[in-house]
């Protein structure tokens, strides 16, 4: 195998389409600000809860998670 050839097998040269960024970056954001809403729920009780609900932004991370392995 030429060294052009391996690469071109790593790098995928087609490029994603802009739904595809859109729910994956969707999932890195909400997955983290999920995550630091739990550790800050940990850390310091209701001071997230007494404002926002965290079912919806869970609901947002599965959501775009699973967009994001459908569109894969």
């Amino acid at each position: 195998m030429t060294r052009n050839n391996f690469f071109l097998k790593i790098v995928d040269p087609r490029p994603a389409s802009r739904g595809f960024l859109l729910a994956r970056e969707i999932f890195y954001i909400s997955s983290l600000a999920l995550w630091l809403a739990m550790v800050l729920e940990i850390l310091f009780p209701r001071i997230i809860l007494a404002y926002f609900n965290l079912n919806y932004l869970f609901i947002l991370v599965v959501l775009s998670g699973l967009v994001t392995l459908i569109k894969k």
